[in-house]
């Protein structure tokens, strides 16, 4: 309230002052009016456009620092699927390569500590020994004898199926070494080739688990004999889970379906079941004494007649049926 009072008390003042003043006082002091409003108002908007600019100015740097740090994480992530893909590749490149020399250093380079391997448990093959296994699975399936004893018979039913831990690189090793043994064994030939085949575009990363489609491929490097071209072909997946630090492997699960196995190694033995028969009869081939042909047939007759012209045109006729035949 007196601040009220004394406003309008001035207001009051300064009209009484502009009442006393000339006609030249008065715009001249409404000149200095209008320039000192028009001043301000420039001051104004050249704070309000400096503003503008700095406002600008730190949205683009921001900006520029949001997008260049996108950039390096989507490089990062890039360096971080292809090092893991290695890893990957490398991991299946040292299982198939069985018990070579010097591998096991290789093996303990990308697993870390305390790794463990989950495969299925199978028997067809050796298996490394180890007393952890997980909880069966039972599943309805229908599938041939796993006895690979050649039968043909077919049973189909309830079927366990349980899964097989392995740990650390020792391991992994060993079991690398049991699965060349068994290609080995089942090919018959003095060194087995074995490959996984990857494809980049069926790898699949969601942070530190991955998963990488394979299929492997053993061929003998030289075939006992040349019956028929034997090789086992196998597709599978494996699922791995990564430590975020080193990027080695932590743990990995290899899935693939052993009764396809089952039944390429039965179509193989089958086939070598079949080899000494060929062998055979190509042995008694060369042995046996060959059966002579049927003697030809003549390929002139000779006619003799008391008629001298009709013996003649017979013995002309005939030649010419000779002839055509």
């Amino acid at each position: 309230l007196p601040i009220s009072r004394l406003a309008r008390a001035a207001a009051k003042a300064a009209r009484a002052r502009r009442a006393t003043l000339t006609a030249d006082e008065r715009a001249r002091q409404n000149r200095d009016r209008n320039r000192e409003h028009a001043r301000n108002t420039r001051l104004r908007k050249k704070a309000y456009v400096e503003e503008l600019k700095r406002t600008l100015t730190e949205l683009v740097t921001q900006r520029d620092a949001t997008e260049l740090e996108r950039r390096h994480e989507k490089q990062r992530d890039l360096e971080v699927r292809e090092v893991r893909y290695r890893v990957m590749e490398e991991f299946l490149k040292l299982r198939a390569r069985g018990s070579e020399q010097n591998l096991l250093a290789r093996w303990i380079a990308i697993l870390e500590d305390g790794f463990t391997l989950t495969i299925p448990k199978t028997t067809y093959r050796v298996m490394v020994p180890n007393q952890e296994q997980l909880p069966p699975m039972t599943r309805r399936v229908s599938t041939e004898d796993a006895t690979l004893n050649g039968t043909t018979t077919t049973v189909a039913g309830s079927l366990e199926s349980s899964a097989q831990v392995l740990h650390g690189a020792s391991q992994c090793f060993d079991d690398a070494s049991k699965v060349s043994t068994f290609m080995s064994s089942i090919l018959q030939g003095t060194a087995v080739q074995m490959s996984y085949q990857c494809e980049r575009t069926r790898f699949m990363m969601d942070g530190v688990k991955a998963v990488l489609d394979w299929t492997l491929k053993a061929v003998p490097q030289t075939q006992v004999t040349d019956f028929t071209a034997q090789s086992i072909i196998l597709k599978g997946c494996m699922r791995a889970t990564f430590s975020p630090a080193s990027n080695k492997l932590a743990c990995a699960e290899l899935l693939f379906d052993t009764g396809d196995v089952i039944s390429q190694v039965k179509s193989i033995k089958m086939q070598q079941s079949m080899c000494p028969i060929a062998e055979t009869d190509a042995l008694l081939d060369s042995v046996l004494p060959q059966v002579p042909s049927k003697a030809p047939l003549p390929s002139s007759v000779s006619v003799v007649s008391t008629d001298k012209d009709s013996s003649d045109e017979e013995a002309v006729a005939i030649k010419q049926e000779l002839q055509t035949a």
